[in-house]
């Protein structure tokens, strides 16, 4: 007699798949390519998403490695993004000041 696909193994919660984790190194991947912020920040939800239901059990310890590399790229572009913004007002900044001494 075969059990019903959707019974739990061992009695545990139910595990879904690993398509947030999935989903998080794919948009991390995506913002460094093209997407910036647009792609960064869902990254990092998603990211911090799939590490939650990692913890509690309602996700494979398997996609924890597509969860954290997600994570890292959508942190580190949206920190390279800062960056730029932060000095891009710098030289306007400087090239303002700059002109009214002049």
């Amino acid at each position: 007699m075969s059990e019903p696909y959707n019974v739990p193994p061992s009695g545990g919660i139910a595990q879904e798949s690993n398509g947030l984790a999935i989903a998080s190194m794919v948009l991390g991947i995506i913002s460094f390519v093209c997407g910036g912020p647009f792609a960064a920040l869902p990254a990092v939800i998603c990211g911090h998403l799939a590490n939650g239901k990692i913890r509690r059990g309602e996700m494979a310890r398997d996609a924890k490695g597509f969860a954290t590399a997600g994570l890292v790229l959508g942190y580190i572009n949206l920190a390279v993004i800062t960056l730029g913004v932060l000095a891009y007002v710098a030289i306007i900044a400087l090239a303002i000041m700059g002109s009214q001494l002049g």
